[in-house]
């Protein structure tokens, strides 16, 4: 499989089916890349290996101190905090709604079926649990492996600390690619947690290359997306800066905060729209390479009986 063609190929899915972008939009919280993502952790553990040397993340009196129980039976500040939690559980359930949905239009598109959302839309929230339990379990081992850093730290444990962080990083490597073909095993194959998981890390290890092949072109592709979005923006901001100069100096104030008010539109707008369309791609490559993959594992198998 020519990695560049997988590359094409997703792109014209996305480009083609502009129904994807919606879903995109939601879905960009859970758009990452492995390399990213040890770089992002590897920052984490420093900022907070310097925290618990000086002994700031452990002063819960200083915590406690912050959050009086009064402001706790404060209705206002309850029904605001609470509100705040449900408004983050509900985007987070429709981000992961979206993720699903997204995966789903994109194979029916990938095999040139018609897609009736309301049709699946019954499956996917029956998906949802599962889903939630491998990110649950995702976010445990990750944040289980801090909790032994900690222990290392404060208990000097015989085991070098840089042992801890090595692991750290290897294994959230491994699972953010294991977790991704297990929600993909549990999205498009149907396949039951356990055997989810079980396929999830056959298949890595299998196709482990390629894997990380992927990743790294995706990773290239974020930069280069990164850099033209920065373009795009900055040259798209000069007549508005020019406007904003002339306005200010002209004491037109009114002119001024319209022009103002429609950079901030502009730029809004290209922010949304090239990141849904960004976190569509990914999600498209990493679809179509599960399915041929898959696709071509089973074929060998057929083969060989």
């Amino acid at each position: 499989m020519k990695l560049i063609n997988l590359l094409k190929q997703s792109w014209q899915i996305v480009w083609q089916n502009p129904i994807l972008w919606f879903f995109g939009f939601f879905s960009i919280m859970f758009m990452n890349n492995e390399f990213i993502l040890i770089t992002t952790n590897f920052n984490k553990i420093n900022k907070w290996i310097d925290s618990l040397i000086n002994f700031k993340i452990f002063n819960n009196q200083k915590i406690l101190n912050n959050f009086s129980l009064q402001s706790f039976l404060d209705p206002l500040f309850f029904w605001t905090i609470s509100l705040i939690i449900f408004g983050l559980i509900v985007f987070l359930l429709f981000s992961l709604f979206s993720q699903i949905i997204l995966i789903k239009i994109i194979k029916k598109r990938k095999e040139k079926k018609e897609v009736k959302i309301k049709k699946f839309s019954k499956k996917i929230i029956k998906l949802l649990p599962a889903v939630i339990f491998i990110y649950f379990i995702y976010f445990i081992i990750i944040y289980g492996f801090i909790y032994l850093l900690n222990t290392s730290l404060l208990f000097e444990s015989p085991i070098p600390i840089m042992f801890y962080i090595f692991a750290f990083l290897l294994i959230g490597f491994i699972l953010s690619f294991v977790s991704r073909f297990v929600i993909f095993f549990l999205i498009l194959e149907e396949n039951k947690t356990l055997k989810a998981i079980k396929n999830g890390i056959l298949l890595f290890f299998k196709n482990w290359s390629q894997t990380i092949k992927i990743s790294l072109l995706l990773l290239v592709s974020t930069v280069l997306f990164l850099f033209l979005i920065s373009i795009i923006l900055y040259v798209a901001g000069i007549p508005f800066g020019l406007l904003l100069k002339l306005f200010l100096s002209l004491k037109i104030y009114f002119g001024f905060y319209s022009v103002l008010f429609l950079w901030l539109i502009l730029y809004t707008t290209i922010i949304i729209f090239s990141f849904s369309l960004f976190s569509c791609f990914q999600f498209s490559v990493w679809t179509l390479f599960f399915l041929k993959t898959v696709h071509k594992n089973v074929n060998k198998d057929v083969e060989k009986k």
